[in-house]
């Protein structure tokens, strides 16, 4: 049997991972699903959708922990830790299964071999969203502004070695611009200070900042992916803008 303490993404297929025997005796207890990340952003909704569904599936309670610090690694390795019993889930991100292996000398957990992946639930489209008394419109604009003041500007990501984090690199490299990097413990404090304009910019997912784009003062310039939002067709791709 293996390691049922991997990362659940989804919903009633995770139940595809538990053995016909197994199944008969699992769950006789509540389950914990860790989200490494604050209460708040789209992450920590799907997780406790997630859970209200899997609950009523499985005949148990499926209880959400948050449990955040080091973009997600310090919940992962609370899981990668735990009994193998399928009692602790973890809802991962690309930040703590991907980046952090290239990015970490001495990360705490195996993504490979203390985790079972179970299935994909969300594929996250990234945006830059700016406050609104910054005076730009555009990218373009943005790049021009940036030129103009090297090192003034600043961005905003979920975390030291998040996607966000590498979107911010990425643009500072493909743009020719010196954006100072600001981590913060998850998407939400990010987006929080962009709206009250403690930062001028961030790069976060798109799902967190559509609710709040219409009503506060902010602005999204581009989502970074290689075709426009189909939900904000209006809001035009990076990849229109940047090789």
């Amino acid at each position: 049997m293996r390691q049922l303490r991997g990362f659940v993404l989804c919903c009633l297929t995770a139940l595809a991972a538990v053995a016909p025997a197994m199944a008969q005796t699992w769950p006789t207890r509540p389950i914990t699903m860790v989200v490494p990340f604050p209460p708040g952003p789209a992450l920590d909704l799907v997780a406790r959708l997630l859970g209200i569904k899997l609950g009523e599936a499985l005949g148990q309670t499926v209880v959400v922990e948050n449990r955040t610090g080091a973009n997600g690694m310090i919940g992962s390795n609370l899981v990668a830790r735990a009994p193998p019993d399928g009692y602790m889930l973890l809802m991962a991100t690309a930040g703590t299964h991907v980046t952090a292996v290239h990015l970490m000398k001495n990360l705490s957990y195996d993504p490979i071999k203390d985790f079972t992946p179970i299935v994909a639930a969300v594929e996250p489209v990234t945006c830059l969203v700016v406050n609104g008394a910054l005076p730009v419109n555009s990218v373009p604009e943005l790049i021009a502004y940036a030129k103009m003041h090297p090192g003034e500007l600043s961005y905003g990501s979920s975390g030291v070695g998040s996607v966000f984090h590498l979107m911010g690199e990425l643009f500072n490299q493909t743009a020719g611009v010196k954006i100072n990097h600001v981590p913060y413990r998850g998407v939400a404090p990010a987006l929080q200070d962009v709206i009250a304009g403690h930062i001028p910019m961030a790069f976060l997912s798109i799902s967190n900042v559509l609710g709040v784009a219409d009503q506060s003062n902010v602005k999204i310039l581009a989502v970074l992916e290689p075709r426009r939002f189909s939900l904000r067709p209006q809001i035009p791709s990076m990849s229109e803008l940047l090789p």
